[in-house]
């Protein structure tokens, strides 16, 4: 049962090869400084690592005791010799672990159950609380992952202990690629293994550290997980190269300062210690030194009944986690973005973006948190914080401070002075008061006031002004005062009843009415009253009755009533002012004037009218009007006038004699014709003429003459004529389409096209057609065709058109000059001779030469130059020459038969073939062979056989054979590279990286992957990729990766508990409840 916890680190990113190793290594027992070691491979040994410095000794000893490092040491040694304090145990670096186990506890130590066996999968794996046998029980193990310097390499450094001596232990160390932990309790329960190839990853290993033969010898045993069959998968072991590892048990009682066992020594053959190259052992690490990693997340330390993978298994301390990543340096931001001012109330802050870090060893994750919000009043801050993590879970910060105003209260409005009820009709504005705006968060507060309208209540004016305030958050609030006075600038309004101001003629008594006064504001008044003096103006007589009234605001009123009466015996006077009594033609009525009449007691009479009837004499009319008046009192006078005038509502007649209206083409001038005009009541009247704009159609023109006319009435006529005319003064354009002008040699005969001619303003016209005569000039022939077209106006157009061609009906002479037809044996060319040719037309022309197929009879050869030349009318000629000569220049030919030269891989000889030689000319011939010395380049082997052969005539051949095979007997080394085992959420695909293989023998080897089931746990996805590649020896090699993904796209469910969202008047605060998240994947999860 594990008790405490080592030192760790963060975990990394896995990234590099796997490469399948076993190890079953006797240990050789030898005596070294007092001290029984037990070591393997090549004897007790020195791991080349840093930490520790100087190495670490593997020589059984748990306390440095020579010049190399080792688990701890004393103070007078240098603190970086050693990896665990030398009081507690604990661990002093990062990537050593130290765990202990209860021992000889029959109640809290745990075990494996009975059955329980290595190879099988560790989810089937139980355990219980029970103490196990002496030899099996551990008490403490340690760990170190560090590298070599030197090399890059990384070393894995193991140790523990045992209680009891009695008999061979094995004291098993496994690590696993995925994670295994420990389930259940508090008695009983089991283990939980992600890995997906039956519980474990292909890859995952077996590190075994035995007491072999009751502790005697020590021995280590290395076993890899892999792949049996397609679904099956099994511990296999397979051997370390040379000096990959070394290992050692105590052979005396050596010190364990921070105790084992309730000791703090061990017995001899108690404690036992090993340390393996896993870069040997697992192949390259792709990654540089500083950046190395392996592929391990678990480490589970246990014992077990033999180092076979059927071993039935023991104690166990629980497994760790553990990191296997040698990144210690931080991402480094390279873009922390900046914050921000949110001005006032935001809904939130913006999502996070900008930030961007990198790292040293490549991918960097960078998330973001908001801290706690601070508040100063109305004003608020919060930090965003930036976490770059690498993926061996260095990490880096960088912050964003937003700011920004909380405020929901609207500023406070005061008003002071101000006169509210300024009485009656006050001068200039009302004085409201002055206003001054306050906030609670201090800031400026704008302050406007906005006068309302004047409302009007019989005398009563009311008016409100309403100040309004906004403060620097748009928060606003608003108050009002109104203002109430009266507008009474007018006296009150006298009303007179009844009475009679106008008796007639002579009355007896002047009745004047009763008065009364009200006021618009304040209603009925008060009345007095005043009687004039009675005034004579002629036959009139008038008296005047006045009244008063005042109001309550001293407006006064004044009125009075004026008695009119006549006295009169003589009619009134008519009088006719105005009128036409000429108004010309068409009137629309006769204005006779305007009647008056005037009394000589009342003045101005009303006055009656009576139209006599209209006479009619031609266009000319005649009507009077006659006049009456009378008084008051009756007396009466009457008049008349009469007026003249002209009806007449049709224009004159225009009359147009002459002219010619269609002048054809292109006229000098248009005769439209000339015009008269007779109107029926006047006679004889004057014409006037327009001449229009002339229209373009085409080559057609159009112009049209307006004629008007008018009578003394303004009655008018108007008429018009068009001329249509032509503008032609271009001829017809031919057009030639088709035929050929250059026919060649001897045309039958010539295609000069045909013709076509278009007017501009007839279309289409006809053409005519005049071949001249051939013109000959030695073989060349030329004829000219002459077209012509004319329009209907006599406008004409002619264009031509001259075919050149040739006649020649004879070949080229060719003449062949020089030459040898006879070379004799073996020359090196044949000199047909040169050739000429000459044309009786065109002179000199190019000759072309053929060689014939050279006719070989035995070793006599022959061969034909033919010679062509033709002229530009494909008129040929032809002539041609045989050369003969003898060729013995080739040696024999050798020929080989049989023999393998690729025999693959390892062969036991080389069969090179059997070899003839034939000569052309003399047949068969001896052959002689001599073989070459055997060449190694890498795996390659090659080896030459010659064969030489020589005819009567000298010539000789030789001919070689090359046999190339291999030796290989290693498979290739598979190497990944790149890709992201850890992508995080949702990603739509899974980079397992790239996958190359180099073979010893033939270098880059092509590699096959196969993707393993996704397996699920919870939101929790894994896949293995494995690659295979074999050579072309048939050794093969096999490796794999397992990605671990998350696939969660719920958002957390967010509960709302508590709280008071109706809290009433005035609360201090608002409860709004106390919210808290659940995430689907990660459970409980911040809420901001």
């Amino acid at each position: 049962m594990r008790k405490d916890l080592p030192c760790c680190s963060p975990v990394t990113k896995i990234t590099g090869t796997t490469k399948t190793l076993s190890l079953r290594l006797l240990m050789v027992m030898y005596l070294l400084a007092g001290t029984f070691i037990i070591s393997s491979g090549q004897l007790a040994g020195t791991a080349p690592v840093n930490p520790p410095f100087g190495g670490f000794a593997i020589d059984g000893n748990v306390v440095r005791a020579t010049g190399d490092g080792d688990w701890t040491g004393t103070g007078a040694q240098a603190p970086n010799t050693y990896v665990l304090n030398p009081t507690t145990g604990a661990p002093l670096i990062v990537m050593a672990y130290r765990l202990f186990d209860r021992y000889n506890d029959q109640d809290l130590d745990d075990i494996f159950d009975g059955g329980n066996k290595l190879f099988q999968n560790p989810n089937t794996w139980g355990w219980r609380s029970q103490k196990p046998p002496a030899k099996d029980d551990m008490n403490n193990a340690a760990a170190l992952l560090t590298m070599a310097p030197s090399d890059g390499h990384i070393w894995l450094i193991i140790a523990g202990d045992r209680m009891s001596t009695n008999g061979t232990s094995y004291l098993d160390f496994e690590l696993y690629k995925n994670t295994i932990t420990k389930t259940g309790g508090p008695l009983t329960g089991g283990f939980n293994s992600t890995g997906p190839n039956g519980g474990r990853t292909i890859g995952d290993i077996s590190i075994t550290l035995q007491y072999t033969a009751g502790g005697s010898f020590a021995a280590v045993s290395f076993l890899k997980w892999t792949n049996t069959s397609e679904t099956t998968f099994d511990y296999v072991d397979t051997i370390p190269p040379t000096g990959s590892a070394y290992a050692a048990a105590n052979g005396g009682n050596i010190p364990i300062p921070y105790g084992a066992f309730g000791l703090n020594t061990y017995q001899p053959l108690q404690f036992i210690e090993g340390a393996i190259d896993i870069t040997r052992m697992l192949g390259a690490i792709s990654d540089p030194a500083d950046c190395a990693r392996l592929p391990f997340k678990s480490l589970f330390i246990k014992t077990k009944s033999s180092a076979e993978r059927t071993a039935d298994l023991k104690d166990f301390i629980e497994p760790i986690q553990i990191n296997a990543c040698f990144d210690r340096t931080k991402p480094v931001f390279t873009s922390c973005p900046a914050g921000s001012n949110l001005g006032c109330n935001p809904v939130g802050l913006p999502l996070p973006a900008g930030a961007v870090a990198t790292d040293n060893c490549g991918v960097v994750t960078v998330s973001s948190s908001e801290g706690a919000v601070v508040e100063n009043g109305c004003q608020r801050t919060q930090v965003r914080t930036y976490l770059a993590e690498d993926g061996c879970g260095n990490t880096e910060t960088c912050t964003q401070t937003f700011t920004w105003t909380v405020d929901v209260t609207p500023p406070t409005i005061s008003i002071t002075g101000g006169n509210l009820n300024p009485g009656c009709n006050p001068e200039g504005a009302i004085n409201f008061g002055s206003a001054s705006g306050s906030d609670n968060c201090a800031g400026a507060v704008t302050l406007t006031s906005t006068a309302g309208s004047i409302t009007t209540s019989g005398c009563t004016r009311t008016q409100t002004m309403t100040w309004n305030a906004i403060d620097g958050c748009l928060q606003s609030s608003s108050t009002t005062r109104t203002a109430t006075w009266t507008v009474d600038t007018q006296g009150p309004v006298i009303t007179i009843t009844g009475g009679n101001l106008n008796p007639g003629c002579n009355p007896g008594t002047v009745n004047f009415g009763s008065a009364s006064a009200n006021d618009n504001c304040s209603g009925a008044s008060a009345v007095t009253s005043t009687a004039g003096t009675i005034t004579t103006t002629g036959c009139s007589r008038t008296q005047t009755m006045t009244w008063n009234a005042s109001d309550a605001c001293n407006n006064s009123s004044s009125t009075s009533r004026t008695a009119t009466w006549t006295v009169d015996t003589q009619g009134p006077v008519i009088t006719i002012t105005g009128g036409n009594l000429n108004p010309g033609c068409n009137p629309t009525s006769i204005n006779f004037g305007s009647a008056s009449a005037n009394d000589n007691c009342s003045g101005a009479s009303a006055v009656t009218s009576t139209a006599g009837t209209i006479t009619t004499t031609g266009c000319t009319r005649t009507q009077t009007m006659t006049w009456n008046a009378s008084d008051a009192c009756n007396n009466s006078s009457s008049t008349s006038r009469t007026a003249t005038w002209t009806v007449d509502v049709d224009g004159p007649v225009i009359t147009i004699t002459g002219g010619n209206l269609n002048p054809g083409c292109n006229p000098a001038s248009i005769n439209f014709g000339s015009a008269s005009a007779n109107d029926n009541c006047a006679g004889a009247v004057p014409v006037t003429s327009t001449a229009g704009t002339i229209t373009t159609t085409g080559c057609s023109r159009t112009q049209t003459m307006t004629w008007n006319a008018s009578d003394a009435c303004n009655n008018s006529s108007s008429t018009s004529r068009t001329a249509t005319w032509t503008v032609d003064t271009q001829g017809p354009v031919i057009t030639i389409t088709g035929g050929n002008l250059n026919p060649g040699c001897n045309p039958a005969s010539i295609n000069f096209g045909s013709a076509s001619a278009n007017d501009n303003c007839a279309g289409a016209v006809p053409v005519t057609s005049t071949a001249g005569t051939i013109t000959t000039t030695g073989c060349s022939r030329t004829q000219t065709m002459t077209w012509n077209a004319s329009d209907a106006c006599n406008n004409s157009s002619s264009t031509s058109r001259t075919a050149t061609w040739t006649v020649d009906v004879d070949g080229p002479v060719i003449t062949i000059t020089g030459g040898n037809l006879n070379p004799g044996c073996n020359p090196e060319s044949i000199n047909f001779g040169s050739a000429s040719a000459n044309d009786n037309c065109a002179g000199a022309v190019p000759v072309t030469s053929t060689a014939g197929t050279i006719t070989t009879t035995g070793c006599s050869r022959t061969q034909t130059m033919t010679w062509n030349a033709s002229d530009a009318c494909n008129n040929s000629s032809s002539t041609s020459r045989t050369a003969t000569w003898t060729v013995d220049t080739q040696g024999p030919v050798i020929t080989i038969t049989g023999g393998n030269l690729n025999p693959g891989c390892n062969p036991a000889s080389i069969n090179f073939g059997s070899a003839s030689a034939n000569d052309n000319c003399a047949g068969a011939v001896p052959v002689t062979s001599t073989a070459g010395t055997i060449t190694t380049t890498g795996c390659t082997r090659t080896q030459t056989m010659t064969w030489n052969a020589s005819d009567a005539c000298n010539n000789s051949s030789s001919t070689s054979r090359t046999a190339t095979w291999t030796v290989d007997t290693d498979g290739p080394v598979i190497t990944i590279t790149g890709g992201n085992l850890n992508p995080g959420c949702n990603p739509a695909s899974i980079n397992f990286g790239s996958a190359s293989a180099n073979d010893n023998c033939a270098g880059a080897v092509p590699v096959t992957s196969t993707a393993g089931t996704i397996t699920t746990t919870g939101c929790s996805r894994t896949q293995t990729m494995t690659w295979n590649a074999s050579d072309a020896c048939n050794n093969s090699s096999s490796t794999s990766r397992t990605a671990t993904w998350t696939v969660d796209t719920q958002g957390p469910v967010i509960t709302i508990t508590g709280g008071n969202l109706n809290p009433g008047c005035n609360p201090e605060s608002i409860n709004f409840g106390s919210a808290s998240a659940n995430d689907n994947c990660a459970g409980a999860v911040p809420v901001t």
